[in-house]
């Protein structure tokens, strides 16, 4: 299954039958926004108890069962990680191309640099916040100096910028909706490297003990791994209107904040995000009346 255009993949996951609607919202989005990527194919991996949802129906989207290992399915995006190295696996030789994005991912512009071309293989956005991310003024902590060891990367001079909080950081990426290559076979070193630091006991119960560093690392261990695989000449970095927080929408610094939806890209909005907060305008001002997903 490829892009008929730009040979390009779109990848998302339905953990639950509650969360369908949220899943089917953001391919309608992707449909009716995504420009010349807007046919593009998903494959859409669900648990096998999900094996009836409706979202298969959708022309264009594949229902995959999810072989997710079960010591994954202990942390809260483990099965993200499984989901992209099945998908990389299944289109290895297909597209040059392979988008993840969430089920909160709304496209409100065609997300065109998530098309990747012969000079590109990834595309990342910088994290929202600092979170557990790495102070490039610092040394490494114990935390990342495991999870670089762990997938053999090297603490160079390479820095981003958290959107929020303006801190300057080791590179640490926003993992809400990114594409790689999949000829690179990073999904596969993700799961992987994922699969190591879980079996690490003696990292599970240091550096990882704590419940934001279990939620966020496989966020810490894929942007490490892009640190180590994809040279800088090679990695696009997104613009602030892909992946633009809703959640964090009012404590933008006014040079940062979206003036109307129209201006975003894609948006990542989560449970406590209120899509009537950014004003927006024709024609996607009646769509969103018209699909009424409101708050989160």
């Amino acid at each position: 299954m490829t892009g008929p255009e730009h040979g390009t993949t779109f990848v998302t996951l339905l953990n639950s039958f509650e969360a369908e609607p949220r899943v089917r919202l953001a391919i309608a989005s992707l449909r009716e926004f995504g420009g010349a990527l807007a046919r593009s194919p998903v494959l859409a991996f669900a648990p096998a108890s999900l094996s009836g949802a409706e979202i298969g129906r959708i022309e264009g989207v594949e229902l995959v069962a999810l072989e997710c290992e079960p010591t994954f399915a202990r942390y809260p995006f483990g099965a993200k990680v499984s989901a992209c190295a099945q998908a990389e696996a299944r289109v290895s030789h297909g597209p040059r191309s392979l988008v993840w994005f969430g089920s909160g991912c709304l496209v409100f512009n065609p997300p065109e640099l998530l098309a990747l071309g012969p000079d590109c293989d990834a595309a990342f956005r910088p994290v929202h916040i600092a979170n557990v991310g790495s102070s490039r003024s610092g040394p490494l902590d114990d935390y990342w100096a495991a999870v670089y060891a762990a997938v053999g990367a090297q603490d160079g001079n390479l820095s981003v910028e958290s959107l929020l909080d303006a801190r300057r950081l080791r590179p640490y990426y926003n993992t809400h909706c990114f594409a790689v290559s999949p000829a690179l076979g990073l999904m596969a070193s993700w799961r992987d490297s994922f699969r190591l630091l879980v079996a690490d006991r003696a990292f599970q119960s240091g550096p990882c003990h704590d419940e934001i560093h279990r939620i966020f690392l496989h966020q810490a261990v894929l942007s490490a791994l892009v640190t180590r695989s994809v040279a800088p000449g090679r990695l696009r970095v997104l613009p602030p209107g892909y992946s633009y927080p809703l959640h964090f929408h009012a404590k933008l610094a006014d040079a940062k904040r979206a003036r109307v939806m129209n201006d975003i890209t894609c948006a990542a909005y989560e449970e406590d995000s209120d899509l009537a907060a950014v004003p927006a305008a024709e024609p996607l001002k009646s769509w969103l009346a018209r699909h009424g997903p409101g708050p989160a």
